[in-house]
């Protein structure tokens, strides 16, 4: 009775952390009691006793250290962990939880662009994964390094490449890469920037024109320096019904 009396219940000092891992990789669950040992450690997945193995390495250093070794961590060691620590006159426990890091991979792709001289280009994609996340750039074979004529973001899951003004160095292939510690993930597109071909046609001043672009192109008159997209997707034929003095046509293809 008076040992019992001496004897003090174990008590957390240091509870179990969650734990996020790797693929193949181990997971190290350690937590610390004070109290009066000998203790009686008992650990458990999902409510399930864990015995010491090769997959399971159990310790106990100090007498009040308690130690799980999950070896070469799969799918199916995902779950809670729960350390159960007892001795004579009490107990106490501490839980957390195994999960295993999610490689990079995209919802939703680039896309190939064509575009022409001037416009706005945006590449954008949507990335999952366990964080940190690192998004990088290639066009063709080299990365995109700090660029005053190019911006790029990652909020929200949502990386973005943007040219704002397209020239024609900006043509080529271009690749998202998305890399994490438990792999990495590419997407690619390609970018055709196109020029503006300019052709004179001699009409008369209030007069029908037709004029005939090939292939699927979008037409933009200019009067008095106003543009205006003229777009017929079905034919090669533009109708113009009124011809303004000084006006100037461009055909995109």
């Amino acid at each position: 009775d008076v040992g019992s009396d001496a004897c003090q219940p174990p008590v957390l000092v240091k509870p179990l952390s969650p734990l996020e891992v790797v693929n193949g990789s181990n997971a190290y669950f350690e937590c610390q009691v004070k109290g009066t040992a000998p203790f009686e450690v008992t650990w458990q997945k999902d409510s399930k006793d864990i015995k010491s193995s090769l997959k399971h390495v159990i310790l106990q250093k100090n007498g009040s250290i308690m130690t799980l070794d999950v070896q070469k961590c799969d799918a199916l060691d995902v779950g809670e962990y729960q350390c159960i620590v007892a001795n004579e006159v009490g107990s106490c426990s501490s839980q957390t939880t195994l999960s295993i890091k999610e490689p990079p991979s995209f919802v939703e792709r680039i896309e190939n662009v064509v575009t022409v001289l001037g416009k706005k280009v945006e590449f954008k994609c949507v990335v999952r994964g366990s964080p940190p996340l690192s998004i990088q750039w290639q066009k063709d074979e080299n990365w995109i390094l700090e660029d005053p004529s190019i911006e790029r973001t990652f909020l929200n899951s949502i990386a973005t490449l943007r040219i704002p003004v397209c020239e024609s160095i900006h043509s080529g292939r271009y690749t998202c890469q998305a890399v994490n510690e438990a792999g990495q993930e590419k997407c690619f597109a390609t970018l055709v920037v196109q020029g503006i071909l300019c052709v004179c046609v001699c009409v008369k001043l209030n007069a029908v024109s037709l004029i005939l672009c090939t292939p699927e192109r979008s037409l933009s008159v200019f009067p008095d320096k106003r543009e205006k997209d003229l777009k017929y997707p079905d034919t090669d034929k533009t109708k113009i019904n009124q011809i303004y003095k000084g006006s100037t046509f461009i055909c995109v293809h």
